[in-house]
Order: structure tokens, then sequence, then C-alpha cells
């Protein structure tokens, strides 16, 4: 029988057993003879204490040590370190979508209900929410776990998932400070402390940090920066050892993030190239009595942009202007009968711009050796309650105030002001509040048995109204007759268990099961007219169920103290959803869940007396009801909606391999790749067909080549990833040490869409820090990031561009559209949507600064 290679209990309890990085490391040498060696790592990624090298699983893990080396401070710079994790800042600090292994989505996050596939734990415990502003000061480790996770980690680990692990409470008093200034003004201030209560017994950890950066990219509208950034947070940990065989683990985490107007511009339909026909700004003609400077006027055929997006200029309306009347609307002009129009008054482009975001995190872990057997409970619980306020001006400004005379029309005599808040369009302004909790209870066997096994049982709820923002209530927003609130509510009950078998020295097989049913509602509440009551009604409520097998087995085969191989194969499936009234309306009122078929062969290795690490994995993903987007059919308008729909496959072939080797006592070289060729074997993209038959609307039912995505790469994430990093330190006399940090990393392009023409160009990011430390706990660096400047924008998002105006049959021809069957009087063949464009997020520029730490 194999030597027992792990222990099954709390991940935030056992924290404090890793000491090192998996790669890109710090100094992470042990001591064998005259001899030094890269050390043995321990990490908790199975939800248990075990050898990083004997896990038979893919996994990068960072320590605190490898977090303040490489200077990681959030979500970004993580994944640019993580073979096969790819990571966007597309919307700021806001509507995250991390992609593990090419799994994306386009939707994910921004349709509601839509989900990453990836999921983020905290100590273990499940957290839905937007991460991005997390203190890594407080971390002693991430966890980021390749593959189809569910059995052990609950929801949503459809691709992997990402568990970021906090300090643990002290029986020692210990503490730190680090305070960082950099330009753009960016100032970071950071402490915490640590110690006994009762000393054996009960431990306390606290800690806080103010973050500051003021923006660096200016709106030309304004003359004024956009993308700054805020946070005030406080964390809080006790440990409770009531016995020696039972312990308490108590966190919280406050944090308070309000954040600028984000950085984002557009690249209007009059920049493209490619794909002719009906859906572009040549065939829309601006309506001459909107107050909009300038409609565009367009002659450019082309209904799509093929290329590399390219950084642009950021002109949104974040100010106050006064609004005068609508001109043309006043007994004169092409609609006269709307009677007479009062000016608008003073308005901003938004009722709310940028991001405001309060939460509360807490978790309670109980572990229990029961009667000291080894037999071991665990119960986790989890609760986080959240306000959040995002808005942007989501038309991009040039089409400013265009609901204040479009959208509301309420009739041919009404006075239309008073029904218009003065916003975009299609302003992106809500506040939501979010309550979710979550329990697991599971029991594990003692491992130092042949035969072992876990079972368990998890619950989550998940409560979150959401109100659109207006300039009558910016702060918690107004129901009314068009927009009002929507609550989204998810349920999930699950049943899970392992089972492992240990056949000889060399040979285990372990099994994996979870059974779960997910229940998620859909309600929509408006209210009615003044004149009717102005009350509030339920005007939609949509449910439905999704249920769930995913089992996974591995076979690991442990060749020598040195080497071990591992086989996977793993079942997956992302949550379904429910599309709404928009849904409902067309007949598509639910999608199913997106389900996956995962085989990985592995390798984990020391070579060279274990001063080289080299872990290595190929991997298949064949994946089926890829959830896509369906824009709802509008043949004679401008509908700028889109549900989710089961209606691609595709397959993903990976390559990860992970080295890290210690070339000299003083000096670490970290290599990372990762390949995710990720395509589609089957799909029908409704604008696909658009695109390729010059602007007519796809027929009902339709599935031939003109819509066909067959052959194109998943969008959002790169088919190739890459980093480099030195680590080398040198001991200088009066005990000090000089240190030196270089990294490099690519990422390739991302394509917008899943027709595969637009897309983010390739990245590379030069990151240098270098230091002194001293045995007193003193540490000074000096840093650069993006030392070399790198604009590549981190992602863009395939928009509308209403600038062109919404006539659409007036400058159509109709011989030709007859020719192909199209009766231009009905319009029912004709895309007549508004002409597509892209906005994009800029990326942040070079940034250098000086960083202190002190350790006591």
């Amino acid at each position: 029988m194999k030597s027992p290679r792990f222990h099954i209990g709390s991940a935030a309890v056992l924290g404090t057993a890793a000491s090192a990085l998996v790669l890109l490391s710090g100094p992470t040498f042990a001591q064998t003879g005259q001899a030094r060696a890269l050390e043995e790592i321990v990490v908790t990624a199975r939800k248990a204490e075990e050898s990083l090298q004997q896990a038979p699983i893919s996994v990068t893990a960072f320590t605190a040590e490898a977090i303040a080396s490489q200077g990681i401070v959030d979500v970004d710079a993580l994944s640019r370190l993580t073979p096969g994790l790819s990571f966007s800042q597309a919307f700021g600090r806001s509507t995250d979508r991390p992609v593990i292994r090419g799994q994306s989505n386009v939707l994910a996050r921004v349709q509601f209900g839509v989900e990453s596939g990836t999921a983020y734990f905290l100590d273990g415990v499940y957290y839905n929410g937007d991460i991005q502003s997390l203190d890594f000061n407080s971390l002693q480790r991430v966890e980021v776990i390749k593959g189809p996770q569910s059995a052990l980690y609950g929801r949503n680990t459809y691709a992997g998932a990402i568990n970021f692990i906090t300090q643990d409470p002290t029986n020692e008093f210990q503490g730190a400070v680090k305070a960082l200034g950099a330009r753009h003004d960016e100032y970071e201030f950071a402490g915490s402390i640590a110690g006994p209560i009762v000393q054996d017994k009960l431990y306390f950890r606290a800690g806080g940090r103010y973050f500051e950066y003021a923006g660096e990219h200016v709106n030309t509208l304004t003359d004024r920066l956009v993308g700054s950034e805020r946070t005030v947070s406080l964390n809080g940990a006790l440990i409770w050892e009531l016995t020696n065989d039972f312990s308490a683990r108590l966190s919280m985490l406050y944090s308070k993030d309000r954040d600028g107007p984000l950085p984002l511009f557009l690249t209007g339909s009059e920049a493209n190239n490619c794909a002719p026909g009906w859906r572009s700004g040549a065939f829309r003609r601006q309506l001459a009595f909107l107050p909009v400077t300038p409609f565009i006027n367009s002659d450019n055929e082309n209904q799509y942009f093929c290329g590399a997006l390219q950084p642009g200029v950021v002109a949104l309306n974040t100010e106050p202007l006064n609004l005068p009347a609508p001109t043309g609307m006043t007994g004169a002009g092409p609609f006269p009968i709307f009677g007479t129009i009062a000016p608008i008054g003073e308005r901003d482009g938004t009722a709310f711009d940028g991001i405001f975001k309060e939460e509360i995190f807490n978790s309670l872990i109980l572990d229990w050796d029961i009667g000291g057997t080894g037999w071991v409970a665990t119960s986790q619980t989890g609760r986080r309650t959240m306000n959040r306020r995002f808005g942007t001006d989501s038309d991009h400004s040039d089409a400013f105030a265009i609901g204040a005379v479009f959208a509301p029309f309420p009739s041919p005599t009404a006075n239309i002001v008073g029904y218009a808040p003065g916003e975009p369009l299609f302003a992106n302004t809500t506040f939501s509040e979010t309550l979710e909790w979550s329990q697991e209870v599971r029991l594990a066997s003692p491992q130092d048995r042949q035969l072992r096994f876990l079972t368990g049982v998890f619950y989550y709820d998940f409560n979150s109204p959401a109100t659109n923002l207006t300039f009558n209530d910016p702060v918690r927003g107004e129901i009314g007759t068009t927009t009002g609130r929507n609550t989204d509510i998810i349920r999930n009950r699950a049943v899970f268990g392992l089972v492992a078998y240990d056949i000889n020295d060399q040979w285990t097989i372990t099994g994996e099961l979870r059974y779960q049913k997910e229940t998620k509602k859909r309600i929509e509440d408006r209210r009615t007219p003044p004149a009717a009551g102005g009350q509030v009604f339920e005007s939609f409520l949509g449910a439905a169920d999704f249920t769930s097998t995913t089992p996974r087995l591995t076979v690991d085969y442990q060749m020598n103290d040195e080497v071990m191989l591992f086989f996977t194969y793993a079942k997956g499936a992302k949550p379904g959803g429910i599309n709404g009234s928009l849904g409902t309306g067309i007949g598509i009122p639910t999608y199913d869940q997106e389900r996956s078929d995962n085989f990985e062969l592995g390798m984990k290795s020391y070579w060279f007396d274990r001063r080289l690490r080299a872990n290595v994995s190929l991997y298949l993903i064949d994946a089926k009801d890829v959830q896509l987007t369906t824009a709802i059919p509008d043949p004679g308008g401008s509908a700028i909606n889109s549900v989710a729909t089961n209606q691609g496959e595709t397959e993903t072939l990976g390559l990860e391999l992970e080295l890290q080797a210690l070339l000299t006592d003083n000096l670490t070289v970290s290599f990372g790749y990762a390949l995710a060729d990720s395509e589609f074997t089957k799909g029908c993209d409704d604008f696909q067909y658009t695109l390729n038959t010059g602007g007519l609307l796809i027929p009902g039912g339709f599935d031939g080549p003109e819509c066909s995505i067959k052959g194109n790469q998943t969008p959002l994430g790169s088919k190739h990833q890459a980093n480099l990093s030195l680590d080398y330190r040198i001991q200088l006399a009066g005990g000090l040490e000089f240190f030196a940090v270089p990294s490099v990393t690519y990422e390739s392009k991302k394509f917008i869409q899943v027709h595969n023409l637009a897309y983010a160009p390739a990245a590379t990011i030069t990151n240098l820090r270098i230091g002194l430390r001293s045995d007193d706990g003193w540490q000074v660096t000096a840093f650069a990031r993006n030392l070399f400047d790198e604009d590549a924008i981190p992602l863009a998002t395939r928009w509308f561009d209403l600038r062109n105006g919404f006539s659409t049959t007036a400058d159509v021809p109709a011989a030709q559209l007859a020719s192909q069957g199209c009766n231009i009087n009905s319009g029912s063949c004709i895309d007549a949507g508004l002409p597509r464009s892209f906005f994009g997020a800029l990326r942040k520029g070079r940034t250098y600064g000086l960083e202190f730490r002190y350790n006591f």
C-alpha cells in the first residue's frame, strides 16, 4: 500500500502548510547535503493537504512569498503567469470573465444568468462575484485548478476553479506593513497583525488596505482622466482550537470600491472594412429632428470590421450639459404633431458613471476529527452581501441624449418632457443588491488506509434584484413602465463523493461523482403608468430546473519518487438559465446546460537532483450544447437585444507546460506555456448568415453553410500563452540581500466574436522588480510594470452604432432584394438592425514606482 499522500480537511485551516510556488517563485530552495534543490510544495487543490508533485491534477499555485516577489496585485496579473488561464479587463474592475482552457462565453456576466464556467472560491467557499479588488496582501496562497472540478468544488466549475486562500491567524504575534507609490497617482497602504488571544487555543488576524489610482487615459469630451480606482478593505479571521480534534475558523472580508468612468472607446461602423451588405451605415439615414451631433451620413457599405482593433479615443458624456429642446418638433419639421417641446435641461450622459461596490463576505469552517479516529467531519458556511452601482455612456456619446426624444413617444399628442430621463438610447446604468449563502458538509475516512472515501452535501442560495438607475433616482434606481426591477434567483442542491483505492505502491484509482439540481428564476417587475395608479406589478416570472451528474475518474502511476503519471476523464456541466420575457416572446424562454467530456494525460516530475521541476499536461475537451448569442428578430426596427441559445459544439486540443529550474544557488528560471486550440465543430450563428448574405435575416429553422461557424476559434481566450521569469538573489554585507525579478509574458490575439473577423491583438508585457531585503524584516523594491508600454487592447465587445440613424428600407435597392426573393415592402428578409461597431477598453500603460514592506 502507498504511504498516505494527503489529509482531507479544510483548505483554509490547512492553508499554512504550503510554503512555495509551483512556478514563477522566489527562492524556493531546500538543503540536501551540499547541494540545493527546489523545495517540496504542498497544495490543497483537492480540498486536501497533499504534495503538488503527487497530486494527480493540473494546478498552478502562488504563495504569499511568490505573490510579493512577482508583484501580483490582481487576477489580471495572476492570469499572465498562469498557463491556461486568460483574463481580460473588458469592463474595468467589473464583469469578471476568466477563461480556462479556452472554455469561454461572450455572454458571460453580460447576459443575465450566463456564466463563465470558471468559479471563484475564498478559503474553499464558493464566491459568485467580481473579485478584482481583492487584497492580495491578505493571501497565503492562490491555486488555479484546471479542468472540471464539480465533484469537490461546488457549482459552475465547468472549466476550472480559482481558490484564494487567506492567511491564517497565528499562535505568535507578528505583523506586516506595506506602502507603495507609483506613477499616475497610484498609492497603496496595507497592514496586518496576528497573534494569540488565548495561547494555544484562540488566535486572530486583522488587516486592512487602502488603494487609489487616478487613471491615465483622458476623456476628450471633458479633458478629465477616466479609469480611476479606489478601494478600502478590511479583513479578519479567528481560529479556535477547542480541542486537539476540533477547530473552528471564522473569517470576514469587507471592501468598498469607487471607480470612475471606464476607459472605453468606440470603433464606429464608419471603420468597417469587410462583409458589404444592407446592415451598414450606407443604408441608414438620420431622422432630422433628433438632437444628435454629429450624425454620420455614411456611404460605407461594409457590415463588419476585419483585423486587429487598435486603441481609440475616449469620448464619453460624463459631465452635465444643458440640452435645448429638440429642433424641428415645435410645429414645424417632419413631426409637428408631437406638440410643443420644452428644453430638456441639464443632463449628464448617464445617471451614474463608473463602479460603486460595497460588500461583506463571511465564512465559518469547522473541522472535527471524530474522537481522534481519523474520520474527519467538515462544515463550510459562506455568506455574502453586496450593493453595486454600475454605469457607462454605452452609446459612446456621439448620440448623446437620444433617449430623451426617441424612446418615449407614448402617443402622437403627448408632450414627451417628463418621460425622458435624458440618458442615451442604451444607458447601461444599474443598481443591484446581492445576497448569497452556501452550506457544505462532508465526511472523510482516515487517509492512511488503502481504501479511502469522502462524501458530502452542498446547498447554495443566490438572490439579486437589479434596478435601472435614472436621473430621478441615480442611487437606487426606479421602477418604470418599460424598465424596472429584474430579480435573478439561483438555488443549487448537490450530493457528491470520492473513493480512492491504492492498487499497490505505485497505482491508485480515484472515482468522483457529483449530482446536482439547480433551480433558476427570473422575475421582472414593472410599474403601471401614473394614470393607472403607478403600482408595481409582476410582468414576468420564469423558472427552470437543471440537473446534472458529473463523474471524474483518475488513474495515477507513481513511477518512482521523482516521476508521476496520471490520466483523468471528467464530465463538465455549465449551468443553463432563463432568457426572460424577451426570450419567451420569441419562443426561447430558457437555454440548457453546456456539457463537455474532458480527457487529460499528465506528468509531474523532478530531474537533476530536484533542481528541475517539469509538469506537463495534454488534454482534449469535447463540448456540446455550447451557449451562443442569438439576436432577437426584428425585421423592421433596430432591436439591440439578444438571448442565449444552445446551438454549437466545440473541440479543444491543449498542452500546458510548467518548468522551474535552479540554475545556480542564486538564480531560478521559470517558464510556462499553454496551447488552447479551441474551435467550433458545429454551430449556426444568425449574424454569420447576415454577413455571408449581404445583410439578410436568417430564416427560421435555417441551418445551412451561410450561418456555419465550423472551424472558427472560440472567442475571448488566447490560443497561445507563454511566460518567462528570472529570480536572482545574492547575499550582501550587513545582512542584506539584493534581488532582481524580471518577467515577460505573451498572449496571442483574442477574437471578439464567433465570426473570427475582429480581434484584440497579441500582447507582450514586461515587468521588472529590483530591490534590497534585510534580515531585520524590511524590504525596498523599485518596480516597473508594462516596461515597454504595450498598448494592445485587453478586449473589445461587438456593439451597435446608432449614429447612422434608423431609416432602413428607403435606400435599399428594391430590385436587388427582389432578385433574392425579398419583398422590400414587408422588410421581412432584411436585417434592419443598427450597424455594428465595437467598443474596447484601454490597457494600463507603463507604470513605475517604489514599494516598502516591513514584517515584524
